[in-house]
């Protein structure tokens, strides 16, 4: 007869055990349960009370509990930018991103603005290749949540001499110039005005001279992307009349990246054109430009890719990406997709303008822009959404067009005061 192992029960025992329990249980009689009963009753109930008493009375410090958190691990964060070391000082930045892109934190940011621009402008020219790149998304972030503000401004004016260098510098790595870029452009994009968004482009422009100079290869590539980019939400900005004229060249600059190896730039240069015939569009429906059969070709070949010398996904990702832009560019239909916020409200992206903005300022804020545009007023301001969720009761939807001459308007009420605060700090001087 085998032998049970070390610690099991045999099947005897247990039976035994079950019936045991069993004969137990049976044991008590009718008013023992009753007494049981009330005694469990009673204590639940006490209890109950207690616990929602004790709700009742925490109810308000929840809130302030939380900020207090937010606030020490903000202040744990900063202290960390001034170790010695440069993994503590990376693992600060990167905890500080990832803190300010996944909420909204205005007040928690005034109170701390310029200690952190003061330690990101640091890294940003002392810090090694790491350091800089880390700092360069923290202040894209950062630009975002201030949103358009004399303190942007500031900031932007110190930040961007040392940008430019960087972007400049061949020596530097790609991934650091292409970080450079995107905060000269965001910075462009929340503060600056047409002159401002030339003189960025400028740059983009003489950095993917240089890049196409140099040799091929996968960093390149991605540089290429980000200045593609970026030169495509900074058109957002531009007067439809300055587009339509400056037309016939940018499409031309831009098609000849469709025949790059790399998708990420294929589709860059694809947005791009989209964002030039429809901005151009606007001023003359029947603007075409000069290379307007090469676009169109390469769009449509890019539609039905069967390159043998891609792989599937990349061929699937090119297919998806350029079947809207050939519809647009044939047909005139215009993207039409929309994101959840909550019950009462949706953002629609009904335009390739809107659907550019909402694609760069989600790949800053890492994943944090649902949020954002739930929240943050500059981000709503944006795409025309209104008060905040939590400030406001009735939701009101506006169409693209109202939201367009809404953000206008605010757009000129703010340069007009900015413009007046400027001649009231000149005739301080």
């Amino acid at each position: 007869m085998p032998r049970d192992r070390k610690g099991q029960r045999s099947k005897g025992d247990r039976k035994r055990k079950e019936h045991g329990d069993d004969r137990s249980a049976r044991a008590y009689d009718a008013d023992d349960v009753d007494d049981l009963d009330s005694a469990v009753s009673n204590d639940y109930d006490e209890e109950a009370r207690s616990h929602f008493t004790d709700d009742d009375r925490d109810q308000d410090s929840d809130g302030a509990e939380v900020i207090d958190d937010v606030r020490s691990r903000i202040d744990e964060h900063l202290s960390q930018l001034e170790q010695k070391s440069s993994k503590m000082r990376e693992a600060g930045v990167n905890q500080l991103c990832h803190l300010f892109s996944k909420s909204y934190l205005p007040d928690e940011l005034d109170n701390i603005q310029e200690t952190l621009f003061l330690a990101v402008v640091n890294l940003v020219r002392r810090g090694g290749a790491a350091e800089k790149c880390m700092a360069c998304d923290l202040a894209g972030i950062l630009i975002i949540q201030l949103g358009l503000s004399d303190s942007t401004e500031r900031y932007m004016e110190e930040l961007t001499p040392l940008l430019s260098t960087l972007l400049r510098d061949n020596s530097k790595s790609k991934k650091l110039r292409a970080a450079c870029a995107r905060v000269m452009t965001l910075g462009s994009f929340v503060t600056g005005e047409l002159p401002d968004h030339m003189e960025v482009i400028e740059k983009l422009r003489a950095t993917l001279d240089s890049c196409s100079a140099a040799k091929p290869g996968p960093d390149s590539d991605e540089l290429i992307g980000s200045m593609l980019t970026c030169w495509s939400l900074l058109l957002t900005r531009m007067p439809a009349q300055v587009v339509m004229s400056q037309g016939n060249s940018l499409v031309s600059t831009f098609a000849t990246y469709l025949e790059s190896g790399s998708t990420a730039v294929r589709q860059a240069a694809g947005k791009a054109i989209t964002n030039v015939y429809e901005l151009a569009r606007i001023a003359d429906e029947k603007f075409c430009s000069e290379a307007h059969e090469k676009v169109a070709a390469h769009f449509s070949e890019l539609a039905t890719d069967h390159s043998r010398r891609r792989s599937k996904n990349e061929k699937k990702a090119t297919r998806a990406e350029f079947r809207p832009m050939l519809a647009f560019l044939e047909d005139g239909e215009t993207p039409d997709e929309s994101i959840l916020l909550c019950k009462q409200q949706a953002l629609h992206l009904t335009s390739w303008s809107e659907l550019t903005i909402y694609d760069f300022l989600k790949s800053v804020l890492r994943g944090g822009i649902h949020e954002h545009l739930r929240e943050n007023e500059f981000v709503r301001d944006v795409f025309g959404l209104g008060a905040s969720l939590g400030a406001q009761g009735d939701v009101q939807v506006l169409s693209s067009n109202e939201r367009k001459m809404a953000y206008a308007a605010r757009r000129v009420h703010r340069q007009l005061d900015r413009g007046a605060r400027r001649d009231k700090r000149t005739a301080m001087f």
